[in-house]
């Protein structure tokens, strides 16, 4: 693995594979951690200042999303991702976020719902100039954002 060029971001409100999670994951949907990329568990551990064992069962999540893929024995790979599988998520991703918001919103304060106004025009503008990776960040941003206001963790499963 060579150096890495991120950090971990922490957040007192997370169990630390969650956080592990979210770091591995933006460094890899912002081209830190490119396709074919080896991730070492032990490096990575040290690399953010924690054990294995929040790597590991990040790493695993990372495999379910299909951004990592865990062969016995050899470790874990970045995946390369075509923009056919990049269209197919971001369809699903669509639906079920858009559902989520409807819900969400209902229960929002009127602050809340111009925050998310904000982030909706920031993504609009990722479309405009084509920046891929941004845009699928901001989109999780704006998952995240609406997490919060249903049951934590649905859009994740």
């Amino acid at each position: 693995m060579t150096e890495t060029k991120f950090n971990i971001n922490t957040n007192e409100y997370l169990p630390l594979r969650d956080v592990v999670f979210n770091t591995l994951r933006d460094a890899i949907l912002t081209g830190k951690l490119v396709p074919g990329e080896r991730l070492m568990e032990n490096q990575l551990a040290e690399k953010l200042g924690v054990s294995r064992t929040p790597v590991r069962e990040a790493l695993r999540m990372l495999e379910l999303e299909n951004l990592v893929e865990l062969v016995p024995r050899k470790g874990a790979q970045v995946l390369d991702m075509t923009e056919k599988d990049i269209v197919n998520i971001l369809e699903i991703r669509s639906a079920l976020e858009g559902l989520a918001t409807s819900l969400a919103c209902k229960k929002m304060t009127k602050e809340c719902l111009q925050q998310l106004k904000n982030m909706k025009n920031s993504n609009g503008n990722c479309w405009i100039v084509q920046e891929i990776y941004r845009a699928i960040h901001v989109n999780w941003l704006c998952a995240s954002f609406v997490e919060e206001h249903i049951k934590p963790g649905i859009l994740r499963r």
